[in-house]
């Protein structure tokens, strides 16, 4: 459960019943379909990279985002995605996290750099 219900996540198993079907003389229950009638109208779109990342703060909270190019469209397009919004490409994000350098690493490298 969200955190913003501000209830204790824990249901009571006492008030659970297992599913049965609606007689048929009720008919059948009503579906619910998608929220958007050109859902099927927009094009999937495949991420290629992941460019950059950064750190916004939003009501407190640091929120981690990162930025996308997608495969086929120019730079113009790029977008900033959370992790969250990130769930479907697994493998670009783990690509990413082996290919950053750690922020102290960063650090020491720039501070040796400037003593020599």
């Amino acid at each position: 459960m969200p955190a913003s219900y501000g209830i204790y996540p824990v249901l009571n198993i006492a008030h659970l019943e297992a599913y049965s079907q609606s007689p048929k003389e009720f008919g059948e229950r009503p579906t619910k379909g998608l929220m958007r009638a050109d859902f099927s109208k927009f094009p999937e779109v495949e991420i290629d990279a992941i460019v950059s990342e950064r750190t916004r703060i939003v009501r407190n909270r640091r929120i981690k985002e990162f930025r996308i190019h997608y495969r086929g469209y120019p730079d113009s397009h790029d977008a900033w995605k959370t992790r969250i919004q990130l769930k479907n490409a697994p493998e670009i994000l783990a690509k990413w996290e082996e290919t950053k350098v750690p922020r102290k690493t960063q650090l020491v490298i720039a501070h040796l750099a400037g003593v020599r």
